[in-house]
């Protein structure tokens, strides 16, 4: 059968278009298309893409929401694809219906929207491509892509603030000791008291001495002070101990270096009894010192070792005066300048401070028995009691008189175990304690709180 010519191109044109539909999207890939294969051109048919917001050269800011819009009511037949093309590599396939029309009639596209989100500063664009077999009338054309104008919006820069100045803000000032003055107007910021405003003064308590101050006798001992390496035996019940909390007020900081078995020499140099790690009492004093307590000279004189003898001798009847009578009385006549060059030097050393010299008890009541036991067998009679309370008064005086002459303060502490003394019910000073000797004849807790209340009563 022989076709006309026109009819002959119509049956080709459909036979062509039926086999290569099922091809298209394989021979025009678009998702991988490059806008540079595209030409420019617009939209076939009636109608347009818009972008909103439109371009604006003023820039926006971000985030920024862009949406496309098919706005035109059909286009020429045969296009296989639409896409959205966002500069940040997004592409979004828009469904077009039927692909091609052979008949040669309009494909319409339905209405449709797309939105995209750019984020952060630059020049963001956005087109929409379309592409495939065309053909119109009587003509195919190749596979081709085409794309409207690219629209374009720009997200500037935020620009850096410029700096500002914090403002000032000024710290509220402290009140360190709650006394109602700031820190910046309190002469003593960590001290209560009238002396604040007045003058800083110095907050130092600082105890040197000998075993009367340190507590021998009035166990526990702090650590560290009861061991072969230092047997100090400074104690948590000694005077300098119970006289911290009453003085915390002006002297916050205690200083506590008195020793068992001192004598004048160790307030200038170490205590070698103690392997050296006692240092010289003088290097505890300074122009922050503003209170010193000391005892010192009773082991200058031997009070220890003829206490000792005399328990030892088992005598029948007193021989303490006669055998160290005279030996005691020339050491103690001999201790005034000894004292006096401690008291002068501990003023030099602590300009500031108030400095009480401390004597010592009497060992026995002032109107003694006859005889008396002492413990572990010993036992001492009237006339060496006596004597020997008369020597503690004649040290007492000599410690007095050296105080005066430094121009510091003495306290008599003769009397302060009255009625607590050897040889009465309860007393406040150790009997013979052989596993313990060094504790013997001295004050025990109680005799201490009474020295410390017979100090308190005299500090300033």
């Amino acid at each position: 059968m022989h076709l006309p010519a026109p009819t002959r191109r119509r049956l080709y044109q459909v036979a062509v278009l039926t086999l290569l539909a099922p091809l298209v999207s394989v021979l025009l890939p678009m998702s991988g298309a490059s806008a540079d294969t595209c030409s420019e051109a617009a939209m076939p048919g009636r109608g347009t893409f818009r972008f909103t917001p439109e371009p604006l050269p003023s820039g926006h800011s971000s985030p920024l929401t862009v949406t496309v819009a098919w706005e035109g009511e059909d286009a020429h037949l045969g296009w296989s694809r639409l896409e959205v093309w966002w500069s940040d590599g997004t592409k979004e396939s828009i469904p077009t219906g039927q692909c091609s029309n052979p008949d040669g009639t309009r494909t319409t596209i339905p209405p449709f929207s797309r939105s995209h989100t750019f984020s952060g500063p630059g020049t963001h664009s956005a087109c929409v491509v379309w592409g495939g077999y065309a053909y119109g009338g009587e003509h195919y054309s190749e596979p081709a892509c085409y794309r409207s104008p690219y629209a374009e919006w720009v997200i500037p820069t935020a620009p850096t603030p410029e700096p500002t100045a914090s403002p000032t803000v000024s710290p509220t000032p402290e009140d360190t000791d709650g006394d109602g003055i700031a820190d910046p107007a309190d002469e003593c910021p960590d001290q209560t008291g009238p002396a604040d405003n007045k003058g800083c003064p110095p907050r130092t308590y600082v105890a040197i001495g000998d075993s009367y101050s340190a507590g021998e006798g009035a166990r526990p001992y702090e650590a560290g002070t009861n061991k072969p390496a230092n047997m100090c035996h400074r104690s948590t019940g000694a005077y300098p101990r119970l006289l911290q909390p009453t003085v915390r007020d002006k002297h916050p900081k205690t200083v506590f270096f008195a020793c068992s078995g001192a004598r004048v020499e160790h307030f200038w140099s170490p205590n070698a009894a103690n392997r050296g790690r006692e240092p010289a009492q003088k290097d505890h004093l300074n122009s922050d010192t503003g209170l010193v307590t000391i005892s010192l000279g009773g082991n200058d004189v031997g009070f220890t070792p003829i206490m000792t003898g005399c328990v030892l001798s088992f005598a029948p009847k007193a021989v303490c005066e006669e055998r160290y009578g005279e030996q005691l009385r020339e050491a103690i006549d001999r201790l005034h300048p000894a004292v006096l060059g401690v008291h002068r030097e501990i003023t030099l050393r602590a300009p500031n401070a108030e400095v009480v010299v401390i004597g010592y008890p009497r060992f026995f009541p002032a109107d003694p028995p006859k005889q008396c036991g002492t413990g572990a067998g010993s036992r001492f009679y009237r006339s060496d009691m006596l004597w020997l309370n008369a020597s503690v008064r004649r040290l007492n005086n000599v410690i007095r008189s050296a105080a005066m002459n430094a121009g510091v303060t003495f306290i008599d502490p003769y009397n302060a175990f009255t009625g607590h003394e050897l040889c009465t019910p309860e007393p406040y000073m150790n009997r013979v304690k052989p596993a313990h000797r060094m504790e013997s004849f001295h004050p025990n807790r109680k005799g201490q709180t009474a020295l410390a209340t017979l100090l308190h009563s005299a500090i300033r």
